[in-house]
């Protein structure tokens, strides 16, 4: 007879949910694979034409999950906020004017 292990995560479908129901893993997860993502581009792409990056950033890394927590939210929203914060003439501005600039919403105005 074979005995089930009790743990407190699992994954279903690609999707990481604990045992009470939150997704904080997932989204951490997905978090953490944006990061290494922009991070990439950064580095792959020899142009630092703001355009070009935002481009591949949004194709690439912009997370889609839309979690209800404030703190996953913020989580979230701490990807796109990072990767423009680096952009060439954009480090002294705030991040809503970043976005302003950019042309693009909060991740959190998307959902």
């Amino acid at each position: 007879m074979a005995v089930i292990a009790a743990t407190s995560t699992i994954r279903d479908l690609g999707v990481i949910v604990d045992n009470r129901l939150t997704f904080k893993d997932h989204i951490t997860s997905i978090v953490t694979r944006a990061h290494v993502r922009a991070m990439q581009i950064w580095r792959c792409f020899l142009c630092k034409d703001m355009d070009v990056l935002i481009r591949a950033f949004i194709t690439y890394v912009r997370p889609v999950w839309s979690p209800s927590s404030k703190t996953l939210i913020d989580q979230l929203e701490s990807v796109q906020r990072r990767f423009t914060k680096r952009l060439p003439g954009l480090q002294s501005i705030t991040y809503d004017e970043r976005c302003a600039c950019l042309k693009i919403d909060r991740l959190e105005l998307r959902r």
